[in-house]
């Protein structure tokens, strides 16, 4: 009988450490790492078989493909995101997850998206909440995630390998808001030019940018048309103005 496998194929290399390989028509595809232990490597050739035969073809190149490269171009694709969503998304990659937290953590933007093990996301992950905070944490956590699905999506990764339970909610101290007599106290306290903007942003939740830019353009009376309301937020440091979201 004989012991060659029905898919693949396994060698010892020089190093000690052995090889998987497997053919997809004519062209042969090497595992992106070796294994310590032939039965590593067995294992790694048994998982694959079983996402061929579920339909599933990773692209061994593509995953080769550093984080900071595919992170840049997954931004570049979301057409449908804001100004200042499109800011912060591209600040979150820049600052949390592409550089190198501290020395006991590697720069995840450096490595190839197939290095991206669960063990390398949650070191980063809890190095990244010590230096910078649980919430920075969090924010970051869910946009990687974001960034990983699709290279999921892709068939360029099997699985997501951001896998902590709710590592990406934010937890915050209860709020206290106040009560309408406060309210209108407060309003009372400010000079009048503020006291409409104190009452608008206590009784309706605008956040601020909204609330120092909202302004509506001349209904037109008599000519037959009406202007649209314009609502702000903050891009790169200033209050900017735009349609609202619908």
């Amino acid at each position: 009988m004989s012991g060659k496998r029905p898919f693949g194929s396994i060698r010892k290399l020089p190093s000690g450490r052995w090889q998987a390989r497997y053919r997809v028509g004519p062209k042969r595809v090497v595992a992106p790492e070796t294994f310590a232990t032939k039965r590593d490597a067995s294992r790694w050739l048994a998982t694959t078989e079983t996402g061929h035969a579920r339909g599933l073809r990773l692209d061994p190149a593509a995953g080769k493909v550093t984080l900071v490269a595919y992170a840049t171009a997954w931004l570049d694709s979301k057409t449908g995101i804001g100004p200042r969503t499109r800011e912060i998304y591209a600040t979150q990659i820049r600052l949390h997850i592409v550089p190198s937290i501290d020395e006991t953590c590697p720069a995840l933007g450096e490595l190839p998206l197939n290095a991206l093990t669960p063990e390398v996301i949650r070191r980063w992950y809890l190095v990244l909440a010590l230096r910078r905070g649980k919430s920075v944490a969090a924010k970051a956590y869910s946009r990687l995630h974001q960034i990983l699905t699709q290279a999921v999506d892709e068939d360029i990764l099997a699985k997501n390998p951001c896998r902590i339970d709710h590592g990406g909610t934010e937890r915050h101290p209860e709020q206290r808001f106040a009560t309408l007599p406060e309210l209108f106290m407060i309003a009372d306290a400010v000079p009048g030019r503020y006291r409409a903007l104190v009452l608008m942003a206590g009784l309706t939740g605008l956040r601020q940018g909204r609330e120092c830019v909202h302004q509506a353009a001349p209904t037109g009376v008599g000519r037959g048309h009406r202007g649209r309301p314009q609502v702000g937020g903050r891009q790169a440091g200033r209050v900017a103005s735009g349609a609202p979201r619908r």
